[in-house]
């Protein structure tokens, strides 16, 4: 079986394979396909069961006072940078919503 074949049956299987974490330690030590390198990282490291993943949620229903504040401050913090020109953006939104949950 090729490296990238016991990689896919690793996350299709990942329920299984959590719980022989040296046998994927030793797979890691292979070598990790860039292609399931992102998935492989958050299975390997619980980022999905992250109990601060539902805060992150919980934080966004919630409102904030200081939801002009931070809009304003999105828009002036680079001005002139392409990512943050549209507040449509993606990466406008991202850097909008990381200020929103920490505020």
């Amino acid at each position: 079986m090729s490296l990238w074949q016991q990689w896919d049956s690793v996350i299709n299987n990942w329920d299984q394979y959590s719980k022989k974490k040296s046998q994927v330690a030793d797979l890691i030590k292979r070598g990790i396909p860039d292609e399931f390198r992102p998935v492989v990282w958050q299975l390997y490291t619980g980022a999905h069961d992250s109990p601060l993943k539902s805060a992150y949620h919980k934080y966004l229903k919630e409102t904030s006072p200081f939801e002009r504040a931070i809009r304003r401050d999105v828009s002036r913090t680079y001005p002139k940078h392409d990512f943050f020109k549209d507040k449509v953006s993606h990466s406008y939104q991202k850097l909008h919503l990381s200020t929103y949950v920490h505020v």
